[in-house]
């Protein structure tokens, strides 16, 4: 068993063994632009137009159509980059990508053993993180291309611990916000907003089931409204 101190200071250690290891997995891939193949290219493409003023077009495609099939969220951090550097390049505004990316990893794998740690003792939650770290689909691929799956990991990591201390105020309006963000990132997070109503209901707060089920609809019309527009728009 742990407790007290010496579970303290064990897990400050195991924060720093996962830490080294994240270091180690990344010191060789710090150099150059995220990787912008497949789908990436196509989250670049939108943040630049966004970053231009020109809508959310596929800059690349005839006519500069409007794009539907992703949401938005991925792109405005894209044209976000662009505005801060001043500029639309790929290989300055990759670098820094890379560099967000690489933030991102670190906060998920802290809330990883964080979340963990609610359950099993720190050497088992360290083992569980760097089963994560070292894992090519839960970290070394998704921290490596401009895809949506590593910010939409750190909002649901984010909105799992959050709920942990859902009775407190503060992190229940955070896990709603939490979920909003995972659902613009991937629509995949409508199941947080509905994790959220549910809690709610499984506490029977009816009201507050009630009051969060409104506020879960707002990013969901937004984007849906915003793709009925599109699809039945003339042009």
């Amino acid at each position: 068993s742990f407790g007290g101190k010496s579970a303290r200071r064990l897990g400050w250690i195991c924060c720093g063994v996962i830490l080294l290891v994240w270091l180690a997995v990344w010191s060789p891939r710090l150099r150059g632009p995220i990787n912008f193949r497949w789908d990436a290219s196509t989250y670049y493409v939108l943040g630049t137009a966004l970053a231009e003023g020109r809508g959310y077009r596929l800059l690349n495609e005839p006519g500069e159509i409007h794009a539907i099939q992703y949401p938005p969220l991925l792109p405005m951090v894209v044209a976000a980059h662009q505005l801060i550097l001043g500029t639309n390049d790929y290989y300055k505004v990759g670098s820094a990508l890379r560099l967000t990316y690489l933030v991102l990893s670190g906060l998920f794998l802290l809330m990883t053993y964080s979340f963990a740690r609610k359950l099993l003792a720190p050497p088992y939650a360290l083992f569980v993180t760097l089963v994560s770290t070292l894992c090519f689909s839960t970290l070394l691929g998704t921290s490596e291309v401009l895809y949506a799956e590593m910010p939409f990991a750190v909002a649901t990591m984010a909105f799992l611990l959050c709920q942990q201390r859902s009775d407190r105020p503060l992190f229940a309006a955070a896990s709603g916000v939490l979920a909003a963000v995972a659902y613009l990132l991937r629509t995949a997070g409508l199941a947080l907003l509905v994790a959220w109503v549910a809690d709610s209901l499984v506490r029977r707060r009816f009201r507050q089931a009630a009051v969060r089920a409104m506020l879960a609809l707002l990013p969901v019309l937004v984007w849906q409204g915003y793709v009925w527009q599109i699809t039945r728009n003339d042009e």
